[in-house]
């Protein structure tokens, strides 16, 4: 059953226990948390980086992109969850068991249902939602593995945080499944997206990808040497770019209910208890918001310049991460790990898309259904640049 759990992404019994189950999740986002979790980014972004060649090689010379990201980041997320213990191995195994279409299934069952929880614990009980019941075992059997281990993991997962926070186990058992399952993870489903919709914009409109490449390779001459996140997050165009990824990529409502007594907003007065939402797109594309070309990829309009001396960027009206007590506890941490996979990516590879691709046609697939959703495959093909060797990279990496 899904009812009578507490957990940071369900429904709570009272304000007060979810900015407690917040304030322990939060240590994992913390500062010295997301730098404890730069060992397992690097490592697996290593392991992208093989993947993507391996998978090209075998597959007419290109790849689905988005697919192979959607593989790390449930790698990683895993490893965010349970460390040593984590046996979510997508890029090394594929996903013959289905895990990223199920985790999509329960996230539109959560975004759809969630204010209704005796109707997810009807749909929990129907044949529809076996696959989900074997990843709930799943997961549910490494959490236990994990606590009963006499060793001390590597990094502090979110285990760590739950257990010395006091969480009960069906509690942590129930928190480990949803950050998993629904890709509620720092490193979540929306990480894939917003990085997948970044390398197809970029590899459509290669000005920018090339411009990027430039400053990267001033920044870092050695394509394969260390990227320090501090100098990664003093590249204004880097952000630009994951900015309009998101601002062009989220699709997702807000809602929100009206405080006892009511409220007015601009002059309208809604009655107290009212659901209000939030539409995060027709914001984030408003002309009123974001002027000039308010539907079209121009990361400049982040720059200092913008698009010239009538530019619009209303930085507040991106909601991607949401607002206030409900904001997203790991914004931090997706923009240090986005940072450092597309830079990793456009160091070492240049792109281009599979011959026949359909450009338009793939901005039209992006589909808003709470969660972005892409309609079709985004084939691509990466080159490795010239004096770029994975094989030195040292093996404990790998």
């Amino acid at each position: 059953s899904t009812q009578n759990i507490d957990s940071v992404f369900l429904k709570q019994g009272s304000k007060e226990g979810h900015r407690e189950r917040r304030r322990i999740w939060g240590g994992l986002v913390s500062p010295r948390g997301i730098s404890e979790q730069v060992p397992a980014l690097e490592k697996r972004t290593w392991q992208f980086m093989r993947c993507i060649e391996r998978r090209q090689s075998a597959q007419d010379g290109c790849i689905d992109l988005v697919e192979v990201f959607y593989h790390l980041f449930y790698d990683l997320g895993g490893d965010m969850v349970f460390s040593d213990h984590n046996e979510i191995e997508l890029m090394r195994n594929g996903d013959s068991k289905g895990l990223v279409e199920t985790a999509k299934f329960s996230t539109v069952m959560m975004d759809t249902f969630g204010q209704s929880p005796w109707l997810l614990d009807i749909l929990w009980r129907i044949p529809a939602t076996r696959d989900m019941h074997h990843l709930v075992r799943m997961t549910a059997a490494m959490t236990h593995n994990r606590l009963k281990s006499k060793e001390l993991p590597t990094s502090r997962d979110l285990l760590s945080y739950l257990t010395e926070g006091g969480v009960p186990l069906r509690d942590i058992e129930r928190d480990a499944m949803i950050a998993v399952l629904a890709g509620k993870h720092p490193s979540s489903r929306n990480t894939t997206i917003v990085l997948s919709l970044a390398c197809y914009f970029l590899t459509a409109e290669m000005q920018y990808y090339k411009k990027l490449q430039t400053e990267l390779d001033v920044k870092f001459p050695d394509p394969l040497g260390p990227l320090s996140s501090s100098a990664l997050g003093d590249i204004p165009l880097l952000d630009g770019i994951l900015n309009e990824a998101l601002r062009l990529g989220s699709f997702f409502f807000l809602p929100r209910v009206t405080p006892r007594g009511g409220v007015e907003v601009e002059g309208n007065y809604l009655p107290g208890g009212t659901i209000v939402a939030l539409a995060a797109y027709s914001q984030q594309t408003s002309p009123d918001n974001f002027f000039p070309e308010p539907m079209n990829f121009r990361p400049e309009r982040w720059l200092p310049q913008g698009l010239g001396p009538h530019t619009k960027t209303n930085r507040a009206a991106l909601a991607s991460f949401s607002y206030g007590q409900h904001a997203c506890l790991g914004k931090t941490l997706a923009y240090q790990q986005m940072r450092y996979v597309l830079a990793r990516l456009v160091l070492a590879y240049d792109t281009s898309f599979k011959p026949g691709f359909d450009v338009p046609a793939f901005r039209e697939g992006i589909m808003g259904m709470g969660t972005p959703h892409l309609e079709y495959p985004l084939l691509v093909a990466f080159t490795r640049r010239p004096g770029v060797n994975l094989d030195i990279v040292s093996e404990r990496h790998l």
